[in-house]
């Protein structure tokens, strides 16, 4: 009985090492999938704008410097805006791509 025992277990384990004999003799590699490269980097952060000086020599003066600051200090928040809208969407579809694999 020991002997029809061992018989079996020894034609179980020549099966196990065939098998795993054979999977190693494929030559296929597995296939690495990386995110598409446009999805990889953000729009970088705008540089905070250079304000001219206030100048009070003449409330004129004083509220024409002032219209360039609120300018120059609108265009780079809307800037800074776009570039964290540009991180979010690509953050999202990267997680679309993913969860579509």
């Amino acid at each position: 009985m020991h002997r029809r025992a061992a018989t079996e277990i020894a034609i179980w384990l020549g099966i196990v090492a065939a098998i795993i004999a054979l999977a190693g003799c494929t030559r296929e590699r597995p296939v690495i999938v990386k995110p598409p490269v446009e999805l990889l980097s953000c729009q970088a952060e705008p540089v905070a704008p250079v304000l001219p000086p206030q100048d009070w020599s003449s409330i004129d003066v004083a509220k024409a410097i002032q219209a360039i600051r609120d300018k120059l200090t609108g265009l780079w928040v809307l800037d800074s805006v776009k570039a964290g809208q540009d991180c979010r969407n690509k953050v999202g579809a990267t997680r679309a791509w993913a969860g579509a694999l």
